[in-house]
């Protein structure tokens, strides 16, 4: 009977320690008073924004034309964001093709979105799933790779650079960083290579998953944050 008491007595400690833990901890506590924002934002946006009409038709989304290239919903965005403190914007040009071709792009609805968009750095979200959309093992696929990105921004030189994004990706790939210092080589003069490179867990040098942006431009500083 003692030995009964005592454990429902244990129980109840150990319930009534739980319930004042939670009631002290504050999980995910929301900052509204803007403290943390340094008015310096990025977002990724659709691929609507910049795709050709391949895109909207492979997609079955022709209905959504005036959705993304009527100039007062392009406003509507840029306005919008501006309003969140949002510099950088990464509209949608995934995934490359297994040849290292870029999706098309509609060259009047670029121009149209960087007009609106003055004052903000637009770098087109380019790669994909790694081994399969990208083969940065494969010198013809970085070549044509490299290549549809330096005439995209010839195409568009209001464009401020690239934002390559490629998972998974083990942290230490040596194809990765040829096909960096290729892309580097390449870009025009000024422009950016920004990079979202998720590691997988255990990489090549044992470290747990992070996140790295490394930023270059083609006189070959790089900045990682």
């Amino acid at each position: 009977m003692e030995s009964a008491k005592r454990i429902v007595i244990a129980i109840l400690c150990i319930a009534a320690t739980a319930v004042i833990a939670y009631a002290i901890w504050r999980p995910g506590t929301e900052v509204r008073d803007g403290r943390n924002d340094r008015g310096s934002n990025g977002i990724w946006l659709a691929h609507g924004w910049l795709g050709g009409d391949e895109w909207f038709v492979r997609n079955k989304k022709t209905n959504e034309f005036t959705k993304y290239r009527a100039p007062e919903s392009i406003r509507a965005l840029a306005e919008k964001l501006r309003r969140h403190g949002i510099k950088d914007v990464f509209p949608h040009l995934c995934p490359a093709e297994p040849t290292g071709h870029l999706p098309a792009v509609d060259a009047k609805q670029v121009e149209q979105f960087l007009e609106i968009f003055a004052g903000f750095r637009v770098m087109p979200w380019i790669g994909g799933p790694n081994g399969s959309s990208v083969r940065a093992n494969d010198g013809r696929w970085r070549a044509a790779f490299v290549t549809d990105i330096r005439a995209l921004l010839d195409a568009h030189p209001r464009l401020a650079g690239v934002h390559l994004n490629v998972e998974p990706l083990s942290s230490g790939d040596k194809d990765f960083l040829v096909l960096l210092d290729e892309i580097r080589t390449r870009l025009p003069q000024g422009t950016t290579n920004s990079q979202n490179v998720p590691a997988a867990h255990g990489g090549l040098d044992g470290r747990s998953a992070k996140v790295e942006r490394r930023q270059s431009d083609s006189a070959g500083r790089s900045d990682v944050r």
